[in-house]
This record gives structure tokens, C-alpha cells and sequence, in this order.
């Protein structure tokens, strides 16, 4: 039987539960090494990782490798594999670092929540956020996304315009590599810097443009956000960069053209071409005449996303929430961030979050039907000190190692991803 291992960590032994209906089953597992503690009365199935073999656990005594009883190789055979893999002799090559592949079943206000986390320390793996293809809007699904990324590990992102006759297009803000691509109205974004160095912080971001060098009067301008379509008929200011596609995909009433930080060309009425080293702003309805007199053919034009007045310089964000765990407490208030649906505000859903612990690692977690208050006592159980919500519902997966751990049912328009860090 063929069989795919997790050489990214060296392993050989996997975990597996059937507690959970969207648990993914059928062929693969998350496989870790060395194996984890099991708590006594907490029964999992473990799989001979190198024949397949189930084998029922209820209690380890302590990490390392253990064989007979309980433990996760078949015979003498598949234990020497195990440990010459382990020991790095069959792959030298691979990337040492500490990880745990968790499937529990907590009580959190008397509702049992299954959940499926994955913890990571953050002193050997960088996160990063991914898009499902080359252009804000596309859409794949998570399984796809992890492989286009090259990543570890991933789980859904955003929130989107998922249902039918609806753009796809995210919500939440986007960095990728330092480029805003998007920015979100409501809810908490996580930063992550060139560091390392993450934050969870409120939703904010604005753009702030400028003429000629200058952000003041009257050679300033301003955009709504960036790479979101107009509502018809409506008022706004919107910036499409190539990652929007390779035109407009509208008619604007009026487009102000830019290659190569000049303005190239003004448009009225067309669908626009965007140009691959440039930019296009778009003016609506009372935009036009407030801003459109300021823009002329051969003008120096730039323009930079601010939160708080200073300018955004994370390498990566990701917007979505509403915030769970805060300083190491809950921390849920989904209406003071703009959130109005009642799948936020009370329904129990499928659940995704993102946490960060105090000792410096970053847990991805999906969760069974739970609200998001009891989602963030699920993070904070879990060990986190911060952590936020993510979309959820049919969006809701976990992806590890080219498999799911959790199987959405939807595809979505991008990630936040994992890769083990060059050493």
C-alpha cells in the first residue's frame, strides 16, 4: 500500500479520531513525531504509519517511542523504520521542530465541541496568508490553496462572498508579501511582520494618496478600498491592482489610469484594462466630481495604506473575527466590531481560529458547532493568550501535510498557511 509520510517533521506515527462527522476520512492522517501524551480515559485510534495498521490507545505514560503495548508501529520491522526516520539516517534533510496533532471532544457551556487543533512553535515555522489563485476573487478550495502555497499546513481564511451570484471576493484585509491587496470594513486583522512578530488588532486600515509628492491639499486623494467591486449605481473610490485581474471587469464612470507611478491615461465609461506595473483608480458617483479634477495626464501618483496615521509595514495580514481571547482572557464582543449577522452573533456553527500561546505558539484550530463565545473557551482552553475567529460554517477546514484534517464544504478565496522556516 502506498503511503504518503510527514517527512516535514520527522514521523512516522499518526493520530486519528472518529468523533467528529467532518473529521476528513479515507486515506490519510497527520503524522507526527514524537508521539504526544495521551490523557488516561480519552480514547484515539493510532495507525501503524508504515502498514496501516489501527490500533486503539487509551493512555501513553510518556513521549518517546513506545511499541508494545499501545503503541503505533506493527513489529520489529516498522519499529526500526520508525526509528532510523526519526533519527533522520533514511531522511536527513528534514525539518526538526515540535508539533501536535489534537482531536478532542470539550464541554464548554454544556455543549460538547469536537475539535481538531494543530500547534506549531513560531521559533521554527512562519505563517504566511495565500491566495487561491492568481487574483483576489478566484476561489479553490483549501486542499489546493495548502498545495499552490507549497505549504505545511493551512486553514480557511477570510470571510467571502461565497453564495451563489455573489462575487467571491473576501471581505478582510490582505497583505501578501508587503502589498495590501484588500481591506476590511469590520472585525480584527492579524499582522504578522518581517520579524516574525505577530498582532491582533481591530480592523482600520485607510488609504492615503498623493500628487506630485505631496498628501496635502489639494494634491491629496483617497480610495474606499482596494480590489473590491462598486456597488452599482453607488458613490465610491476604489483601487484595482493586476491582482484583480486583467481588467476592471466593469464599466467605470471614471478611471484614472497609472503605469509606472504616473498617470497615463483618464477614462470615462469603459472597462479598463489594468496595467501590470501600475494601477487603476476608479471614481463613482459623487467621487467624480470631488476628486476627478484633480488628476491629469503625466502627474507623479502614489499612494500608502495607514492604520493610525502611520503606515501599515506587515508582511502578512489576514482580516476576519471577531477576537476571541485577548491578554489571556475572552474576550468576544462581535457587535462592537460592525458585526451585525446572527451567524456571528449567536448561532452555533463550524468554527475556525487562529491562536497564539505565551510560550510562542501558534495553534489553527476547527471546531464543531459552537458559538463564538464558546469557540473563544475553546481557544482559551487550548492554551491561547490571543487568538481570533475565522470564517466559518461551509468554509471551515484544516489542511496538514497535502491531507485534510477537516474537510470543508465549500471553496474559498485564500488561506492562512505554514511553512517550516529555512534554516
Amino acid at each position: 500500500m502506498a503511503r504518503r509520510l510527514f517527512f516535514s517533521i520527522p514521523t512516522v506515527f499518526s493520530s486519528e479520531s472518529t468523533d467528529s462527522p467532518r473529521r476528513a476520512t479515507g486515506g490519510h492522517r497527520a503524522v507526527w513525531w514524537p508521539p504526544r501524551v495521551e490523557r488516561a480515559g480519552l480514547n484515539r485510534m493510532r495507525i501503524c504509519a508504515v502498514c496501516s495498521h489501527p490500533r486503539e490507545v487509551t493512555s501513553i505514560d510518556a513521549p518517546g517511542l513506545q511499541l508494545w503495548p499501545g503503541g503505533n508501529v506493527c513489529d520489529v520491522k516498522h519499529a526500526l523504520l520508525a526509528l532510523l526516520l526519526a533519527a533522520g539516517v533514511l531522511f536527513p534533510g528534514a525539518v526538526q521542530g515540535s508539533s501536535l496533532a489534537e482531536h478532542r471532544t470539550l464541554v464548554v457551556s454544556g455543549q460538547p465541541v469536537s475539535v481538531t487543533v494543530v500547534r506549531f512553535s513560531l521559533s521554527r515555522y512562519r505563517i504566511g496568508v495565500s491566495l487561491a489563485g492568481p487574483h483576489v476573487a478566484d476561489n479553490a478550495f483549501l486542499l489546493d490553496i495548502a498545495a499552490r502555497a507549497r505549504a505545511l499546513c493551512a486553514i480557511n481564511g477570510t470571510f467571502l462572498a461565497a453564495y451563489t451570484g455573489e462575487t467571491g471576493e473576501p471581505y478582510g484585509t490582505l497583505v501578501i508579501q508587503g502589498k495590501v491587496l484588500h481591506l476590511g470594513a469590520v472585525g480584527t486583522r492579524l499582522d504578522v511582520f518581517p520579524s516574525g512578530r505577530v498582532r491582533l488588532t481591530r480592523e482600520g486600515l485607510q488609504v492615503r494618496g498623493a500628487l506630485d509628492g505631496s498628501y496635502g491639499y489639494p494634491a491629496n486623494w483617497y480610495a474606499y478600498n482596494i480590489n473590491q467591486t462598486p456597488s452599482p449605481g453607488g458613490t465610491g473610490a476604489y483601487l484595482f491592482t493586476p491582482e484583480r485581474g486583467r481588467s476592471l471587469g466593469f464599466r467605470a464612470e471614471m478611471a484614472i489610469v497609472v503605469r509606472q507611478g504616473h498617470v497615463v491615461g483618464l477614462a470615462r465609461g469603459q472597462d479598463v484594462s489594468i496595467p501590470p506595473d501600475g494601477f487603476i483608480l476608479v471614481l463613482q458617483g459623487r467621487e467624480v466630481d470631488v476628486q476627478g479634477w484633480k488628476f491629469g495626464v503625466g502627474r507623479r501618483i502614489e499612494y500608502q495604506v495607514v492604520y493610525n496615521g502611520a503606515s501599515l509595514d506587515a508582511l502578512y495580514s489576514l482580516g476576519a473575527g471577531p477576537r476571541l481571547v485577548e491578554a489571556g482572557r475572552v474576550s468576544v464582543n462581535p457587535s462592537a466590531e460592525g458585526f451585525q449577522e446572527a451567524k456571528i452573533l449567536s448561532l452555533r456553527k463550524a468554527r475556525s481560529a487562529v491562536g497564539f500561546t505565551d510560550a510562542g505558539e501558534v495553534l489553527l484550530v476547527a471546531m464543531d458547532r459552537a458559538t463564538v463565545t464558546e469557540a473563544a473557551k475553546v481557544m482559551r482552553t487550548l492554551g491561547a493568550g490571543e487568538a481570533m475567529n475565522l470564517d466559518g460554517g461551509a468554509s471551515s477546514g484544516l489542511v496538514c501535510d497535502g491531507a485534510y484534517l477537516v474537510r470543508p464544504g465549500r471553496a474559498v478565496a485564500n488561506a492562512l498557511v505554514l511553512w517550516p522556516k529555512e534554516r
